[in-house]
């Protein structure tokens, strides 16, 4: 993974997916069956044709033995309590225009915190899942939170914050004409299953 600003491009995570695989002695189908992603997708994906959603990346690295943490540049340990914020790494886009970015040190740590940041229109490409409690604030912009594949909706507005409970299904979305940014902060345990 790269670092520097909210700008820069995704770093490139097909070929180490792809990596991980072979070193594990894995086919694609192999992989398809062991994660319920499809075949054709995970060939898209290696290939750097095809954005995946953190839910996805995570039960790649699970099956790998790896952790995303493994996908980011080491720092130095005396600088591991300040994340600078032209330092942030991006670790996914779950949408076309939707960036995530890693506001943590690291991914090894009791909470993991990230900021989103979605241009208008931007919809997550599907809903989230986590093992943890999520708790989320947005900082500009006007997003909306659907819960539940869909059963209620909640409009948020700069300055709200959400709490979700373990396992609570949710997918964000920018309702505004202008860019909005999301924190979220996840506790142990909290990565995406979906």
């Amino acid at each position: 993974m790269v670092t520097g600003s909210l700008d820069e491009a995704v770093p490139e995570i097909g070929p180490y997916l792809r990596a991980c695989r072979k070193r594990r002695g894995l086919s694609l189908q192999q992989v398809a069956l062991a994660t319920g992603i499809s075949k054709s997708f995970l060939s898209l994906v290696e290939n750097g044709t095809n954005d995946i959603a953190f839910g996805r990346l995570h039960r790649l690295l699970t099956l790998y033995g790896v952790d995303l943490a493994d996908l980011m540049p080491a720092r130095d340990p005396e600088e591991g309590i300040v994340v600078r914020a032209g330092e942030r790494q991006r670790v996914y886009s779950p949408a076309d225009g939707m960036s995530v970015y890693l506001a943590s040190p690291d991914t090894r740590r009791t909470l993991l915190s990230g900021i989103a940041v979605l241009e208008p229109g931007a919809v997550m490409a599907e809903d989230s899942v986590h093992d943890g409690e999520e708790w989320v604030h947005v900082v500009r912009g006007a997003v909306r939170l659907t819960l539940d594949g869909g059963e209620s909706e909640v409009d948020l507005a700069a300055g709200d914050s959400v709490y979700l409970r373990t396992g609570r299904r949710h997918r964000f979305a920018n309702t505004g004409d202008v860019g909005a940014e999301v924190i979220t902060v996840l506790s142990q345990g909290g990565f995406p299953t979906a």
